[in-house]
């Protein structure tokens, strides 16, 4: 049931978002106090959707997009811990939930609370893990954007917080392609071709029929030679001889 309900938010949220009194592809001239502006994330839902996880303790869910460098960086790692190129910007939104008025089972994003984002620059974040951090809270009823912090020493908060994933490049995120399956391990971005698995399964079966059919003729020709040693009639006059 999580599971469907996970789904059913996601889906959803995209008929929301353009329902939001926004324009996501031009967002309100806004600096963070470390110099960062929230019109990097312009055109954020036209991205690609990395992740959504639940905050439980807030209720509230989040949505996560990535630019094309954060998606070539998290392909370009495949199995193994990311490392993300200059320039990857990750875009969190966070939602308030209510229950669906049409669907009981399920629960649907019922107000955006902020719009934040994490980007990649060695050089000029190099004090916060090389990671840039901004946030904007949305006032839904006034339609209006602000800033958070009031100095550039607020990106420290979300640093200190990032340390504990300081493995995985400070990001919590993992790739939906991760999360969706029980083993992490056999799962891989990589894109495989439906050919090589066919081909193999194609060159097995004729093999083991074969195979297969071989041991049954074997079998039935023992049998036979056996049949016929026992029921073979014994010549008393050469045994006597000693032949």
């Amino acid at each position: 049931m999580k599971h469907i309900l996970m789904i059913i938010i996601i889906l959803n949220v995209t008929v929301y978002l353009h329902s939001e009194g926004f324009n996501s592809k031009k967002l309100p001239n806004l600096k963070s106090p470390n110099g960062l502006e929230l019109k990097l994330a312009n055109g954020y839902d036209s991205w690609q959707l990395v992740a959504a996880h639940m905050r439980v303790d807030k209720n509230e869910m989040h949505f996560i997009w990535g630019n094309d460098a954060t998606i070539r960086s998290y392909k370009k790692a495949g199995l193994k811990n990311p490392r993300f190129e200059n320039g990857s910007i990750l875009v969190k939104l966070g939602y308030t939930l209510n229950k669906n008025p049409d669907f009981a089972d399920s629960i649907e994003p019922a107000q955006l609370m902020r719009i934040e984002y994490m980007i990649k620059n060695e050089k000029r974040f190099s004090k916060t893990g090389g990671w840039g951090y901004a946030r904007f809270p949305y006032n839904p009823d006034k339609n209006v954007f602000s800033v958070y912090g009031s100095n550039a020493d607020f990106a420290k908060e979300c640093s200190s917080c990032h340390l504990s994933v300081k493995d995985r490049d400070f990001v919590f995120t993992r790739h939906l392609s991760y999360m969706s399956q029980k083993d992490a391990g056999a799962v891989s971005l990589v894109v495989k071709t439906p050919e090589s698995k066919s081909s193999i399964d194609w060159l097995l079966f004729p093999v083991l029929a074969i195979s297969s059919i071989l041991m049954i003729i074997g079998g039935i020709a023992i049998a036979w030679y056996v049949k016929q040693k026992r029921d073979r009639p014994i010549d008393r006059p050469a045994l006597e001889s000693g032949i």
